[in-house]
């Protein structure tokens, strides 16, 4: 049996929003943990941050995740880039582009006016 990944992406964006700078994908297991009270391993939040990246991208909003890094490259994995977000730029080829974009895309977030509630326009 399959355990699917449950992680709330209503804490998961409130979490997000209270970072206001880049974290690593175990900055955010562990403050989950601390807001829940339940792990999930640092390796797991690919599917539940792209799916937020979606609402926000219904919603207008930049890609939030855009905050949780890797801890070796201090960028976004991979999956954040090929997540299928309409809010998330194609990943460019080039290192350096790919850099400038990504700190254009947290210099978005941080100038963006979050609500306090994360709103999903396909309820």
């Amino acid at each position: 049996m399959e355990r699917s990944m449950s992680a709330d992406v209503n804490i998961i964006y409130k979490i997000l929003c209270l970072w206001g700078k880049p974290k690593t994908y175990a900055d955010l297991s562990s403050d989950y943990k601390q807001h829940t009270n339940e792990w999930y391993s640092p390796h797991s939040w690919e599917k539940v941050l792209n799916e937020l990246n979606v609402i926000l991208s219904q919603n207008g909003a930049p890609p939030l995740s855009a905050l949780v890094v890797s801890l070796g490259t201090n960028e976004p994995k991979l999956s954040f880039w090929s997540g299928g977000a309409s809010n998330v730029p194609a990943l460019p080829n080039n290192p350096l582009q790919r850099t400038l974009l990504w700190q254009n895309l947290v210099n978005d977030i941080n100038h963006y006016s979050w609500p306090s509630q994360l709103t999903d326009k396909k309820e």
